[in-house]
């Protein structure tokens, strides 16, 4: 997989791909992976949706 392919999902505001070097913190929670990271089209701080 090349890193232009590794994306965290797409933003949910603006529905851009969310490469997942713009990760700003991966944590868990209930057994449950989660990650929050900056949309690098509108600058929002969002937890990646999967785009399916």
């Amino acid at each position: 997989m090349t890193v232009e392919n590794q994306t965290l999902g797409n933003c949910p505001f603006c529905n851009a791909r969310v490469p997942k070097h713009q990760a700003i913190i991966e944590f868990e929670t209930n057994g449950e992976q989660r990650v929050f990271a900056e949309c690098p089209e509108c600058g929002e701080v969002v937890d990646p949706e999967s785009g399916g």
